[in-house]
């Protein structure tokens, strides 16, 4: 998942706000990119997280994924200076 945000936002804020969201389902979000170029905009900053979400007892249905990644992006969106991407 990718959001744009101010560049003044530190990358464990919004790591923290995915983490929540996604639960105990979340087993890794890890920082892949951290874009502040031309195109991004003079304050903005694009933060690209690779997401991992896994259960120790069982196997995972597309819907539960669905339902926490919707989970995550309504978080983040929940930022008036944030956009997911």
């Amino acid at each position: 998942i990718a959001v744009l945000v101010p560049r003044d936002v530190r990358m464990a804020e919004v790591e923290d706000v995915i983490q929540n969201a996604g639960g105990e389902l979340l087993a890794d979000a890890d920082l892949f990119d951290d874009y502040e170029g031309d195109e991004v905009g003079g304050n903005e900053r694009n933060l690209a997280f690779h997401l991992i979400f896994q259960s120790r007892e069982r196997s995972l249905t597309d819907k539960e994924v669905e339902v926490k990644m919707a989970a995550v992006k309504k978080a983040l969106e929940s930022h008036p200076d944030w956009e997911v991407r």
